[in-house]
């Protein structure tokens, strides 16, 4: 079970900490199922993707104009290749985000866990 991170605190992604990775990128995902984006993943990826390329454009203006906003660009990656995976599984640029995540915080352990397991998938 991954362990809180001493990251800033990203909303969306605190509720990904429950699951371990087999689940949270399994096509039956209960992050999923049951939810308004059961059978809209492509539209779910599409929608991440855009919100996090907005914050990963302008979440490092506002560090500059709010000096108590603490940015990490790490949540944007994983959100992003998260909702991708599920989308289209296996795609190097879905492998890259995670990777990516990963690296920029490396003592979040959902990150890093994430990375392995993706390494490894077909």
């Amino acid at each position: 079970m991954p362990t809180p991170s001493s990251a800033p605190a990203t909303p969306a992604v605190e509720h990904l900490r429950a699951y371990p990775p087999e689940r949270l990128f399994a096509a039956d995902s209960p992050l999923i199922v049951g939810t308004p984006a059961d059978g809209h993943l492509t539209a779910l990826a599409e929608r991440i993707a855009n919100a996090a390329g907005d914050a990963l454009v302008y979440g490092p203006k506002l560090s500059g104009i709010d000096p108590t906003f603490v940015w990490s660009p790490a949540p944007m990656y994983f959100l992003r290749g998260w909702t991708a995976w599920l989308a289209t599984p296996g795609a190097a640029t879905v492998r890259a985000d995670i990777a990516r995540a990963a690296e920029l915080a490396p003592e979040d352990a959902l990150y890093g866990m994430s990375a392995v397991w993706i390494a490894f998938q077909p």
